[in-house]
This record gives C-alpha cells, sequence and structure tokens, in this order.
C-alpha cells in the first residue's frame, strides 16, 4: 500500500513539473510580430535623428522619453526573463552597478528589451534614471537598435 501511494505520489509531482515546464515555455514565448518590430526599430531610428534637433533645458529630450515609453510598451508584450546570468547581461553590452536594476524582455525571435533603472543622487535631489534598449541578434551578437530615456523624482 506504501509503495502504491508513493508511486502516486511520484507520479503527480512528476507530471506536476511537466506542466510547470510546458507553462513556463508557454510564458517565455515571444510575442511580438515581425513587421510590428520593424515598424518600432524605423519609428526609433526617427525618434534618434529627431532628439538631436530637439533644443532646451529639458532632459531627456521629449523624444528619448517618447522612445522609452514606445519600448516599454512593446516590453510588455513579451515575457519577462525571470532569470539572467552576468554573461546574458555581458553579451547585451549592460554592466550593472549597485544602484543598477535590470530587467530582461524577450518580445520576439532574436530581439530583447532590456530596461535598467539607475538611482541617482545629486545637487537637484535623488532621482531614477530609467533606460530602455532594443537589441536585435545580428550574427550571433546582440546589437542595440535603438533606446530612450525617462526619470522620474523620488
Amino acid at each position: 500500500m506504501q509503495k502504491l501511494l508513493l508511486s502516486i505520489f511520484l507520479l503527480a509531482v512528476s507530471s506536476a513539473s511537466a506542466d510547470e515546464a510546458a507553462l513556463l515555455a508557454e510564458e517565455q514565448k515571444a510575442t511580438v510580430l515581425p513587421l510590428i518590430l520593424a515598424a518600432v526599430e524605423k519609428e526609433l531610428d526617427r525618434l534618434s535623428r529627431q532628439v538631436k534637433e530637439e533644443v532646451g533645458p529639458d532632459w531627456p529630450r521629449p523624444s528619448s522619453e517618447v522612445a522609452f515609453m514606445l519600448l516599454a510598451g512593446l516590453a510588455a508584450q513579451g515575457p519577462p526573463v525571470k532569470q539572467f546570468s552576468a554573461e546574458d547581461l555581458r553579451q547585451l553590452e549592460i554592466t550593472p552597478t549597485s544602484k543598477d536594476t535590470v530587467q530582461l524582455f524577450n518580445v520576439a525571435d532574436g530581439a530583447r528589451i532590456t530596461i535598467v533603472a539607475t538611482w541617482i543622487q545629486d545637487k537637484s535631489g535623488s532621482y531614477t534614471r530609467r533606460v530602455a534598449v532594443l537589441h536585435r541578434l545580428q550574427e550571433k551578437k546582440w546589437v542595440a537598435r535603438g533606446s530612450g530615456t525617462t526619470v522620474a523624482a523620488k
């Protein structure tokens, strides 16, 4: 009887693990279509050119904030990478400091978005700078294709 109960328990645990693995695989699936991704890249290129033409004391520039919002919205369409290694970040050319919080999202095959939040204390007070970057996999190397920045007072 104990062997039967143990067998049923092990079967239940192994099937639960298989179900969890299937759920995790579904959760990690990227959802952004290539056509949408191409349109976002085109818009990021336009915003990058526009930010250079914007004048005034505002920082970050309005176009950079629009780019951040566009990338944050795109990141919300893909699953977050819950566990990533220092090697993953190195491949994306990110070296976080103790003041940084890094989020990584898979948005399509060969496309990731990173959002790095940095707490900053200076003469004007403290605030958080958030930088979102779209990375594309090209010839087995991750390449930054566009970025945006925003700040929030603490």
